[in-house]
């Protein structure tokens, strides 16, 4: 299992902070991207501008996931 945390904008249309996804040998944080749309139609939009990290590094797409995972959803922010 992979856990999944949301954060700021994606947290509010998710309605949750975090969530366990399925995890296979092989997964790449592309598929859980995917996963995610599937799960939360409503972050479709945002999760596409967002930065992804595993385990406390920010990571690119390709990278194969390791069971027990933990996914940081990061969307963009704008200061002021």
């Amino acid at each position: 299992m992979i856990t999944v945390h949301f954060y700021a904008g994606l947290r509010e249309l998710a309605k949750t902070s975090s969530a366990t996804m399925p995890w296979h040998e092989g997964m790449q944080l592309s598929e859980l991207r995917q996963q995610l749309v599937n799960s939360w139609p409503a972050i479709t939009e945002l999760l596409a501008r967002s930065n992804l990290a595993v385990n406390d590094q920010v990571v690119t797409n390709d990278l194969t996931i390791s069971d027990g995972a933990e996914v940081s959803l990061l969307p963009p922010v704008s200061g002021g």
